[in-house]
């Protein structure tokens, strides 16, 4: 028996040896990869969509996780506060609610920025592995106006639209403005030096768009055009090296008249193509789809074509928000009096081909004073494409002043091989009062 332990005890001081041996071969450095690739490649959450509440006390980002069928499950610890107060809109007044990006993340997708709509400040938050929120020391930050509804990210700097509209006719706001902020490696926020622009006042600007390569932001002066001395509502800058904006000769630009329609209207809702210097602009007055080029130095647009978007014969499209996908082939634009969602294909990004509209579920009651100006009570305000492109994420807001029982609904639809949607699950119904109008969508996986 002790020869057999002694043999024993021998094997096992030869194994020892010899794996010492390999290990200083260099197949320490194997383990090492090997067990970082394991821990790479275990499951994580998934599909995290964070969604604003707006709540005018208590404002927080809702977040939840995409399910194996698509629906969505809210979080645990969800809203996360933000340090802020959302926004009002109880008369429904046009232009307060115009916002496009009102949450953005970070280039790292480690950090998500958000408005404070209502108490004129910017949250920043970490973004934990399993999609909780911390605010960073000293959130939120000032906006460097009133009513931030924007945020537009260019590395560590970030682009703020403030809209400065308070929704009550009565009150005289000061002129929005478009400020720029200094990124921290903590996160906090600090204004860049005589970078921030003023614009028209009352012209309610709603989204700030960074074109792709971070050269050119494009932004929308919605109601611009019906101020005392009307201007052009298409605004393009080229952004400097220290951060601040040059204006593209010739803008800001009115949108054209296109026939049928008897007024013009402004601009809202753009998305330019990610590798064409082709800009998509919203004529939501017109209910169509405005397709531009653009200067890849200066931004300066210039104006190609109007399309029709949304249910041909039923009115009041109002087609405002817009994306396109990674590859390009497809566009998706929000017709939010329809709450209905079209599908344009890019094949000639200069001339987009609509070839599906969505209807959304529980777009609820139409409202409205003639057949001919009638809207959904549900309207569709807010979009996002999951990262793997295989959802669009849709926020439809409660639009009418009928408070009885709220329509505000997270839409998760599928998107199949050819860019065509589908909606098979239930809308997701965050739990807000009717008169809370949930903004932004962003999503990411972890």
């Amino acid at each position: 028996m002790l020869l057999q332990l002694s043999s024993l005890q021998q094997a096992a001081n030869n194994h020892l040896r010899l794996v010492s041996a390999l290990l200083g071969a260099g197949l320490l450095g194997l383990a090492a990869c090997k067990k970082d690739s394991d821990t790479s490649s275990s499951p994580g959450i998934g599909t995290v969509l964070y969604v604003e509440n707006n709540l005018t006390s208590g404002n927080g980002i809702l977040a939840y996780h995409q399910e194996a069928d698509g629906s969505l499950k809210e979080l645990a610890g969800s809203p996360f506060a933000t340090g802020g107060a959302g926004f009002a809109n109880p008369n429904q007044t046009l232009g307060p609610d115009d916002t496009d990006e009102p949450l953005a993340l970070s280039a790292d997708k480690k950090r998500l920025y958000a408005v404070n709509q209502g108490s004129h400040t910017i949250a920043v938050f970490d973004i934990n592995t399993d999609g909780t929120l911390k605010p960073v020391a000293g959130s939120p930050f000032p906006s460097g106006g009133l009513n931030p509804v924007s945020i537009g990210v260019v590395g560590s700097r970030l682009y703020v639209i403030n809209k400065s509209d308070d929704a009550d006719p009565a009150t005289i706001d000061p002129a929005p403005t478009y400020a720029v902020f200094d990124v921290a490696a903590s996160g906090a926020l600090t204004a860049v030096p005589g970078a921030a622009i003023t614009t028209t006042s009352g012209a309610s600007p709603a989204h700030a768009l960074v074109a792709p390569g971070q050269r050119l932001l494009f932004v929308d002066d919605f109601l611009a055009f019906q101020g005392a001395t009307p201007q052009g509502t298409l605004r393009a800058f080229a952004i400097g090296s220290d951060g601040k904006l040059t204006a593209a000769p010739g803008t800001p630009l009115a949108i054209p008249l296109v026939a049928p329609a008897t007024t013009a209207g402004g601009a809202l809702g753009l998305w330019a193509h990610p590798t064409q210097n082709v800009l998509y602009v919203g004529f939501p007055v017109q209910n169509k789809l405005g397709v531009y080029t653009y200067d890849p130095v200066t931004g300066t647009p210039t104006f190609v074509r109007a399309l029709d978007s949304g249910t041909p014969g039923v009115p009041s499209s109002a087609t405002c928000w817009l994306r396109v996908n990674k590859a390009g082939t497809r566009l998706y634009a929000l017709n939010s009096g329809q709450n209905s969602v079209s599908v344009f294909d890019l094949t000639n990004a200069q001339n987009p081909v609509q070839s599906q509209v969505l209807a959304l579920k529980n777009a609820g009651p139409l409202f409205g004073t003639t057949p001919a100006n009638q809207h959904a009570t549900s309207q569709a305000f807010h979009l996002t494409l999951s990262p793997d492109e295989q959802t669009l994420f849709v926020i439809s807001d409660h639009a009418s002043t009928d408070y009885t029982i709220s329509y505000d609904y997270v839409h998760s639809l599928r998107v199949a091989a050819d860019g065509s949607l589908s909606e098979s699950t239930t809308p997701a119904q965050p739990a807000v009062p009717a008169t809370a109008r949930p903004q932004g969508a962003v999503s990411l996986t972890l």
